[in-house]
């Protein structure tokens, strides 16, 4: 096997935290810095205020809850109902079945409206997210909406001082990956984030690995090694 180095500048690296595995650290970075540059960065939430999370017992979303909730975010987190006792146990302060109407019952619940709402799934009429949003509120997608395409009330979103943002993590600056960094480092050390599911493969399986994600043929993070 012929070996390979790379040049990587100083202040893009992080030491692996004490007894996380290396292996369990790459199946989870990516989700997990998602997760803090969404939070802290581009909807800059605080702790005491409330977030909804849509799709919180998925990849990106398991690591939301268990960021909002190590910050002092109370997370409202939607999901199928058979996975309400695991995202509990990451953080989540009320579950509600994505299937059901969670949106009347968390208007009901906080009329005043919730500070922020991170859609994974793009399932989720945006109108119905911008209905319970407080003054002020933020709207993070990190997915498309079905169809791609939406409509919305456009008076209530400036009136109401709301906003729409859209993130993905390869337009990160460095100054967002750096912070998010020492945060995921922090948790990880303390033995969160690291739920992920994973499998690992040879470099030679390489084609296979990607035939898996494009049919959806796992649902675990796969992590291509040399032979």
């Amino acid at each position: 096997m012929t070996s390979a180095l790379a040049a990587i500048p100083a202040d893009r690296l992080f030491p692996v935290p004490v007894d996380v595995a290396p292996q369990q650290l790459i199946a989870a970075v990516h989700s997990a810095a998602t997760a803090v540059i969404l939070i802290k960065s581009v909807l800059k939430l605080h702790a005491g205020e409330t977030v909804v999370i849509e799709g919180a017992a998925g990849h990106v979303g398991t690591k939301l809850v268990q960021v909002t909730h190590a910050l002092g975010i109370q997370v409202l987190a939607t999901m199928n109902r058979r996975d309400f006792d695991r995202v509990a146990t990451l953080g989540s302060q009320q579950n509600y079945d994505y299937r059901g109407d969670f949106a009347a019952a968390i208007a009901q619940q906080y009329p005043q409206g919730v500070a922020g709402i991170i859609d994974t799934s793009g399932k989720v009429a945006l109108q119905t997210n911008l209905n319970l949003l407080g003054l002020g509120g933020r709207i993070g997608l990190i997915t498309e909406p079905t169809g791609n395409q939406f409509t919305f009330d456009v008076r209530q979103l400036y009136m109401q001082q709301q906003q729409i943002q859209g993130f993905v993590i390869s337009h990160a600056s460095l100054a967002q990956l750096q912070s998010a960094g020492t945060i995921v480092n922090q948790l990880m050390g303390q033995g969160r984030l690291l739920d992920d599911e994973y499998q690992v493969l040879p470099f030679s399986k390489a084609a296979q690995a990607h035939h898996w994600v494009e049919t959806g043929h796992t649902k675990a993070k796969l992590i291509l090694m040399p032979d």
